[in-house]
């Protein structure tokens, strides 16, 4: 796998998540990348917060009942595998319930947008209409954090992620800190 290589050839398998929100909400989201020109094919999590209402927010979209179905995300940014990771997602959903069942699942009619960015850089966004099978109705509007299962240590949980994106974070600012001292050093002015 090629975790540094920038490839704009990115597809998407969003597969679904388990999401509740009442007022404030959070909830855990599946997908797949992959990238032919980066050579990836990896699993990742969104675990986002924020707003919304409906109670139960969770579904699963029907379209990978036989295996991952891939969709082309809409490129921003060319990015690589670990550029992802650790990179900040916003996810808006509405839906609907649908009386009927398929294969015993009750459905969901709905509209979605998802993105991923870092440092003020959009990488890709997606959005659509969907049926997806699940109990929840309502609307969100959630931020939180993508990751990589095996750049997270073959791990679902979130909270190492977290703690990784916390240390990047303070590595950055000690180096802005480090460059700057260094310039009012050398008398470089802002």
């Amino acid at each position: 796998m090629a975790d540094d290589t920038i490839a704009n050839d990115w597809e998407l398998a969003f597969l679904g998540g388990a999401a509740g929100a009442y007022y404030a909400g959070a909830g855990l989201y599946f997908a797949v990348f992959r990238s032919s020109q980066a050579s990836v094919l990896e699993p990742f999590y969104l675990t986002a917060a924020g707003l919304g209402f409906g109670g139960n927010a969770s579904g699963f979209d029907l379209t990978h009942t036989g295996g991952p179905s891939y969709s082309a995300v809409q490129m921003v940014t060319p990015f690589s595998l670990r550029m992802l990771h650790l990179s900040a997602g916003f996810y808006v959903s509405g839906g609907v319930a649908i009386p009927g069942r398929v294969r015993g699942i009750p459905l969901n009619f709905g509209y979605s947008y998802l993105n991923a960015a870092n440092n003020g850089r959009t990488y890709f966004t997606v959005s659509g209409p969907g049926i997806s099978g699940g109990s929840g109705a309502g609307a969100t509007g959630f931020i939180g954090t993508w990751y990589s299962h095996r750049l997270n240590h073959n791990s679902v949980n979130p909270v190492t992620a977290y703690v990784d994106s916390f240390r990047q974070t303070l590595d950055d600012l000690t180096a802005s800190w480090r460059i700057g001292l260094e310039n009012l050093e050398r008398g470089i002015l802002p």
